[in-house]
């Protein structure tokens, strides 16, 4: 182990590794080497030893310099002078040298280093072959000028406009194509023998998960015939698939593998093939008259075909990983980061029978409005987490069992949604399937059949208005607006039945809007019998949240003539505000205009006494739970008392509801409250019988 820790930390120091793989690497390099005679001299067909040189300097940077030095020394320049010694060190170094620096400038990330990105696909061929091939070659030209040429490298003789110089250049730039990939890869297995077992890793990732079994032997067994028809020496019973003919189909079957393999797996099995077509390339490409423009046809097709290979080799292995990524992301919610509906229906696709569970949190949607949204994003992740730990593939709770297919998914999270709504409200957990059970349907068509009754009478004025009196002790005494609507059959529907529905179904400001106009209608038409006449509204938190409901209010005032002292509107405290900001705003322009702001039962709402220091309203009504047991429970006494003193305190009046007996009158008049409403102050009676009274009085 300490041998092993001791080669991680100095492995990569020039004097190890960088200074031993270039002596051991370019042997091999220069025996992957191949060459052809061209008119009585050689010409190379692959060049792989500059590859290498290249490969080194991008992996090891500065410290592969003195490695590649005596590697060149003893490999390529060995018996030689000590002149052309230094002529091949600056023929390697130099272009090796620039491509590398402009690498980095214009690539700086090492990991960018990676050959199968599309995006550096540019970069990689303008400094990893294009420019280090013309480099090499204008050196090479340059030093045969001067007579300084080594003939040992195989590159002597190179006139700049000639055939032979075309096909050198193509040979470098398909060395250079293929062969970095392949030495970096060879190198970063020498250097972490592990990193064979992470390569092997995503090489299976890459490819196409659609790939049977028959469809990979089928395109081997292509593979193999053909380099077998290349491979067979010609002679006089060959056939045209024996020769270069052949090698241009190994172009599309190569391309299929390119399509359906994946970048690393067919670029570490086209170069080795490419080098082994090449070496015997004198089986497949026999000597004629035309042999030079054969040859350099064949050098190009090398070139054309490795670019066409590697970068559909990419496209094809980037398109597949933006598609996982994207159909991934499609069964991701994008907020939650948790699996959506598309999920949810394909895991109910994948199994005969399944079991869903839906959990309703009521209060978190009330949390998320005062702590913000990211409480909500949170809380569902960490309940996924904690039920994930819970629950065991074969255990849970369930509401429904569903069997697959499942093609009415959303209609079944709607009813386990509405069951959800009444295992709340009874307490405990409703099964859809047990017998006896309330069915959805029927909730579902109640709550669609009350919500067309609060639509024909908002259309047909079939709401009821009631008055409620509410005594002061100064003698300013007003009247609750109580709302009632008439069913079908004449009947007077509470409004605990119907204003649940109409706030679930957007309604609750129409019918506040409602109120409120028929409130100043009756108010303007009996004016001269009741010119005093002061009123409350109830208001929902949907209205006050409204910036353009205080417009609407002046103007029915205006429109009907009623001072706006006359009204005073309440606002239930235990509902929850869908913008608390825009409420305090609306309260304030309703005081602002004349009117007086109450609060409804006040005690049972969230965070009562907090809020109780932001409010700033002129009335307060205590919930009647706390005034119906006044006499027999003292905590609620003391709940009154308190709320009573922290009232004076804030310049509020304070009103007590439920005053149903006199000892309960007595005892809040003894706390000082100011104002009574209850069955012992006076019973709801129809609005328009306040004007009968009147008139009966008169008489």
């Amino acid at each position: 182990m300490k041998i092993i820790n001791l080669y991680r930390q100095y492995r990569d120091k020039w004097w190890a590794l960088p200074l031993i793989l270039p002596t051991l690497l370019l042997p091999l390099a220069r025996g992957a080497n191949t060459y052809a005679e061209l008119n009585g001299n050689e010409v190379p067909l692959y060049y792989l030893p500059l590859a290498l040189v290249l490969s080194l300097m991008l992996f090891f940077d500065w410290a592969a310099l003195p490695g590649i030095i005596i590697g060149l020394l003893e490999t390529i320049a060995r018996g030689m002078s000590a002149g052309q010694a230094i002529v091949i060190l600056f023929h390697f170094l130099i272009p090796t040298v620039l491509c590398w620096g402009g690498y980095r400038i214009f690539v700086p990330r090492r990991q960018h280093i990676s050959h199968g990105t599309v995006s550096l696909m540019p970069q990689r061929l303008l400094w990893q072959m294009l420019l280090p091939s013309a480099i090499f070659l204008v050196l090479s030209q340059f030093a045969e000028y001067l007579g300084m040429h080594p003939r040992a490298t195989g590159l002597m003789g190179v006139d700049p406009l000639s055939l032979r110089a075309l096909i050198t250049f193509q040979a470098l730039m398909v060395g250079c194509l293929t062969g970095v990939p392949l030495c970096y890869f060879l190198i970063r297995i020498i250097r972490n023998p592990l990193y064979l077992r992470s390569f092997i890793s995503q090489a299976r990732l890459q490819v196409d998960p659609k790939i049977k079994r028959i469809e990979r032997v089928l395109w081997m067994l292509s593979l193999l015939i053909l380099l077998v028809l290349l491979l067979i020496p010609l002679s006089s019973s060959s056939t045209i698939f024996s020769t270069n003919y052949t090698l241009s189909l190994l172009m599309p079957v190569m391309l299929w593998g390119a399509m359906r393999f994946g970048y690393r797996l067919i670029a570490v099995i086209w170069t080795p093939v490419l080098i082994v077509i090449i070496h015997f390339h004198y089986r497949y490409l026999p000597y004629s008259l035309s042999y030079h423009h054969q040859l350099a046809m064949t050098s190009s097709s090398y070139l054309v075909s490795s670019f066409i290979i590697a970068y559909m080799a990419m496209l094809a292995t980037q398109q597949r990983v933006i598609h996982a990524r994207v159909r991934r992301m499609a069964f991701l919610d994008p907020v939650v980061h948790m699996p959506n509906l598309r999920a949810l229906s394909r895991a109910l696709d994948s199994a005969l029978w399944s079991v869903l569970c839906f959990l309703r949190i009521p209060e978190l949607e009330l949390l998320g409005r005062h702590y913000g949204v990211l409480l909500r994003i949170q809380y569902k992740q960490k309940l996924a987490e904690y039920l994930s730990d819970l629950l065991q593939p074969a255990v849970g709770i369930s509401y429904c069992k569903v069997r697959s297919p499942v093609k009415h998914l959303y209609l079944l999270l709607g009813e386990l949604n509405n069951i959800a709504d009444m295992s709340l409200t009874s307490g405990q957990p409703e099964n859809m399937q047990r017998r006896g059970a309330v069915h959805v349907q029927h909730g579902l068509k109640d709550k669609v059949a009350m919500m067309n009754l609060i639509l024909q009478a908002l259309e047909q004025n079939r709401f009821c208005l009631m008055a409620q009196p509410i005594i002061g002790i100064r003698g300013d005494n007003y009247h609750e607006v109580l709302l009632r609507m008439k069913g079908e059959s004449g009947e007077l529907i509470s409004p605990d039945d119907f204003l649940p529905v109409a706030h679930e179904f957007g309604l609750s400001s129409r019918i506040d809007l409602w109120v409120i106009e028929h409130t100043l209608a009756f108010m303007d038409k009996h004016r001269q019998n009741l010119p005093g006449l002061r009123l409350a509204i109830n208001l929902s938190p949907v209205s006050v949240s409204r910036s353009q409901f205080p417009e609407e209010v002046e103007r029915l005032l205006a429109h009907y003539h009623v001072e706006a002292w006359q009204l005073i509107f309440e606002l239930t405290e235990n509902h929850s505000l869908s913008n608390p900001h825009q409420a305090r705003q609306t309260l304030k322009h309703l005081q602002a205009l004349g009117s007086r702001v109450a609060i409804d039962d006040f005690g049972t709402g969230y965070a009562s006494y907090a809020r109780l220091k932001s409010l700033n309203v002129d009335l307060l009504k205590i919930d009647g739970s706390f005034i119906r047991n006044l006499l027999s429970s003292s905590l609620d006494y003391q709940v009154v008392a308190s709320i009573c003193h922290l009232a004076r305190m804030k310049n509020m009046q304070v009103v007590a509801e439920y005053v149903e007996t006199p000892e309960i009158r007595q005892a809040v008049l003894s706390l000082g409250i100011d104002y009574l409403q209850g069955y012992d102050i006076g019973k709801p009676v129809a609005l328009a019988s306040l004007a009968q009274e009147v008139t009966a009085d008169a008489d």
